[in-house]
């Protein structure tokens, strides 16, 4: 069984949450945490998954950054959710866009 979890970008966070994964479900069989930093951190032991599973190169590099931009956009619709209470819906006529926010003044 492959489970996926995504926790806070810390290496220790990282190992903790595989931990949890694995001993909350290693009694059902063989468990393969695949752990996913919120801001796309890559967990090294997710790639023990590739080998056992025989899965080629390319295809897991595929796999891995859709991965990684899955738990990117995921956090990002959270904060969105977050400082909007509540995800915006484009389609409705009451909620505005959402400003650009740069870095620097834009004239």
């Amino acid at each position: 069984m492959v489970d996926v979890v995504v926790c806070y970008d810390q290496p220790g966070s990282m190992e903790n949450a595989y931990q949890r994964k694995y001993d909350k479900y290693s009694l059902h069989g063989r468990i393969l945490p695949l752990v996913v930093g919120y801001l796309g951190s890559w967990y090294p032991r997710n790639d023990e998954i590739r080998t056992i599973l025989g899965i080629n190169g390319r295809s897991w590099d595929a796999f891995r950054f859709k991965a990684q931009l899955a738990a990117i956009q995921g956090s990002m619709d959270m904060v969105c959710a977050h400082f909007h209470h509540g995800a915006p819906n484009p389609e409705a006529e009451d909620n505005p866009p959402l400003p650009v926010v740069t870095p620097y003044p834009v004239d």
